[in-house]
């Protein structure tokens, strides 16, 4: 039998060839491509809290409680803002309020005032700017937005019930950036 040759070298010596250089060039290519990982968690820009006082000893994150009022009558919580990033942060505030017992309209809410206290000068009843999810049976108040830079600010938010409200209100605030 005749022994076969590829570029003149006989063929068993030729494929053995191919597979050192393949190996060699399998381990090149890896020591090449090696790769790096780089990760980081982004979080908020705003840190929102909120009391029943205005200077309370700790500010809360989670929910607080008002207590009982009266349908015709209004109630009142403090929110507190702090931009932690170091750029400016464009936003709108929006202020969701939803009733246990369901929504029946923007009227339900007589007066949502919302008055700078510290930080800012902002002092508006933004009822005017509810508007009505019937599919979410929430109401939305947007408050303007604002370019806000690193800094504290302080709200006093007043909400008067309309002479027929009942039930259990919760209001979340909560900014949606533009």
């Amino acid at each position: 039998m005749k022994n076969k040759k590829v570029f003149g070298i006989p063929l068993a010596l030729f494929v053995i060839g191919l597979v050192v250089v393949g190996g060699a060039s399998a381990v090149l290519v890896d020591y090449l491509s090696n790769s790096t990982e780089t990760s980081v968690d982004v979080e908020s820009p705003i840190d929102l809290q909120q009391s029943i006082e205005y200077q309370p000893a700790d500010w809360t994150r989670g929910s607080i409680s008002l207590g009982t009022t009266y349908a015709g009558d209004s109630t009142e919580f403090y929110l507190r803002e702090e931009v932690l990033s170091d750029s400016s942060v464009t936003s709108t505030l929006n202020i969701i309020i939803e009733n246990d017992d369901g929504i029946t309209g923007c009227d339900e809410i007589d007066s949502l005032v919302f008055e700078g206290v510290s930080g800012s000068s902002v002092n508006s009843d933004v009822s005017g700017d509810c508007s009505y999810e019937s599919g979410n049976d929430r109401l939305v108040f947007n408050i303007p937005s604002t370019d806000m830079d690193n800094g504290v600010r302080m709200y006093k938010i007043t909400v008067g019930f309309n002479n027929a409200a009942s039930g259990s209100y919760t209001a979340t605030a909560k900014h949606v950036p533009q």
